[in-house]
């Protein structure tokens, strides 16, 4: 059963194949790939030219020229006068500044021990900080339009001095986020002094392509699924993006199809986001039929974007159709346009990445919108916090853990449900066993990745653990109720050029309500992906 009605499979389903698709979808979105270089020497150099120790002179004043942050310097070198100017106290004056300098926010830096003068016992330091000269961009003739969006991007930097990191920072994760393009970027040494060279080589990614099959269904409408991606880049602007996926029950007649573009607003990080979706299904036996049509609109934009950490904030509009038809007639209505709020955090670094999320969503009250009022609240709120924390904790272990809550003291649309089965939470089940208002979730993975072999396919073997609990609130003609599943299970990831194969045996180890049968459930999945 996909729902607290029996009756209502059909529909319950529907929301799972809409709910699949975006899953789905989300796939072929990753970021393209961009790498930056710079120098040791570029990124801090400290010269001792024309200085010589004088060990048996002491150190009277400090003068250091040049830097925009000479207060902080002038305080961590004072300890220093006073001292001998011997070459180890020398040496150590020029490690200080550098590290001073490091947890600055100026990028790039030179330091000069000019000279000590015995008779005053003066020592003049100069510093000369980098900044951005000149900035090029080049690359593949046919990704014109996105190299003159990198160089617009880019053009803040040429314009403030010195370079600092957070701008630098902003920058490459701005160029990073562009759909469709692979762009390196590295730093060579200017003309003027302190000058820099900061270029950008722009590769148009080739259009992608996949086919794709998995025993993913449910068994009243058949487990086998077959998909058909593609996605195009550059499509009106550089940097913008179209995705479009269709998906088919081949066991009976079910199938969801959609598209997302993406495309970003400005040079200041803004991004547009819009979808549209349609899935149906279709049971012969109860003569039910299900429609849901969505269309999103969608506006991010980064808040913070460190050298580790990244914040960003959305806001969405959403409208979702959709209805069910018993016999002819129209049981269930659920017409809703729905304003979301999100914010979410990044951290990374070699070892490990957290990500947190938090969304809030809440009805609109616009023309067209109508629900059935025995099943759906017209009006509702909805609160949704999502955790991820992956960790290498052996050079080919990596530990995965995954957490998902929402609350609502409302009755919301199918679409806004908390579903437990799947690929996400209860891979020991058929997607959207059970599905709630309110609910909460968890993962546990290992895996082990061994090198990869001589012709470069990569296998990964992991093991799982995940359950949820979700509450679906009292309706005019239900009670409230509360269900709760978990599951255990095992499997490898191949990955051989153009295939991925996921295998994996599930076996339930907590029911979600009394009678449920299946204790295993073989799981597979195979596509193909080009280029």
């Amino acid at each position: 059963m996909g729902g607290p009605f029996p009756v209502l499979p059909a529909f319950w389903q529907a929301m799972h194949i809409l709910r699949l698709f975006l899953i789905i979808l989300s796939v072929f979105m990753g970021a393209p790939i961009l790498s930056a270089q710079v120098a040791p020497d570029q990124a801090g150099n400290v010269q001792e030219a024309g200085l010589f120790p004088s060990p048996d002179v002491a150190i009277r004043k400090i003068v250091i020229k040049g830097s925009r942050i000479s207060a902080d310097l002038d305080r961590a070198v004072k300890p220093f006068e006073g001292k001998a100017a011997s070459e180890a106290a020398l040496r150590e004056i020029a490690d200080v500044l550098a590290r001073t300098y490091n947890l600055s926010d100026i990028a790039i830096f030179n330091i000069s021990l000019d000279s000590f003068t015995p008779a005053d016992g003066v020592l003049q330091i100069h510093v000369q900080e980098g900044h951005v000269e000149k900035i090029q961009v080049d690359g593949d003739v046919t990704a014109k339009r996105a190299q003159r969006h990198v160089r617009a991007i880019a053009a803040p930097l040429a314009l403030s001095s010195p370079l600092r990191k957070s701008a630098l920072q902003r920058v490459l994760r701005q160029i990073a986020d562009m759909q469709g393009n692979r762009v390196e970027a590295d730093m060579i040494g200017g003309q003027a002094p302190g000058g820099l060279v900061l270029r950008f080589t722009v590769q148009r990614a080739k259009p992608r392509w996949s086919i794709g099959f998995d025993n993913g269904g449910t068994q009243i409408f058949g487990r086998p699924q077959a998909r058909v991606g593609a996605g195009y880049d550059n499509v009106l602007t550089g940097g913008d993006r179209i995705d479009m996926l269709y998906s088919r029950l081949l066991s009976s007649k079910g199938e969801a199809m959609g598209a997302t573009y993406m495309a970003p607003l400005g040079v200041d990080g803004l991004q547009l986001s819009l979808t549209a979706a349609h899935g149906r299904t279709e049971l012969a036996d109860y003569e039910l039929k299900a429609r849901t049509t969505t269309l999103s609109t969608t506006l991010s934009y980064p808040l913070h974007s460190g050298v580790a950490t990244a914040l960003s904030a959305s806001a969405a509009l959403e409208m979702q159709q959709s209805h069910l038809d018993i016999i002819g007639l129209r049981l269930i209505t659920e017409n809703v346009r729905i304003g979301r709020l999100g914010l979410n955090w990044s951290k990374a670094n070699a070892q490990a990445r957290s990500e947190i999320g938090v969304s809030v969503s809440r009805s609109i009250d616009l023309p067209g919108a109508q629900t059935s009022w025995f099943i759906t609240d017209r009006r509702f709120t909805k609160l949704r916090v999502s955790a991820a924390y992956h960790r290498l904790i052996d050079r080919n272990v990596i530990v995965r853990l995954l957490a998902t809550g929402q609350y609502s003291k409302d009755a919301l649309p199918s679409a806004e449900a908390f579903f437990l089965g799947g690929d996400s939470y209860g891979r020991g089940f058929e997607p959207a066993i059970v599905s709630g208002d309110s609910g909460i979730a968890g993962n546990m993975e290992l895996a082990w990745a061994p090198p990869a072999s001589k012709s470069g396919r990569r296998a990964e073997f992991y093991a799982y653990v995940d359950g949820g609990r979700v509450t679906y609130n009292a309706r005019p003609i239900s009670y409230r109720a509360t269900y709760g599943l978990a599951s255990t299970g095992a499997g490898v990831r191949v990955r051989d050029g153009l295939l991925r194969m996921d295998l994996s045996a599930n076996r339930v180890i907590k029911d979600p309500y009394v009678g449920f049968g299946d204790r295993w459930r073989l799981s597979v999945s195979a596509s193909l992906s080009w280029p």
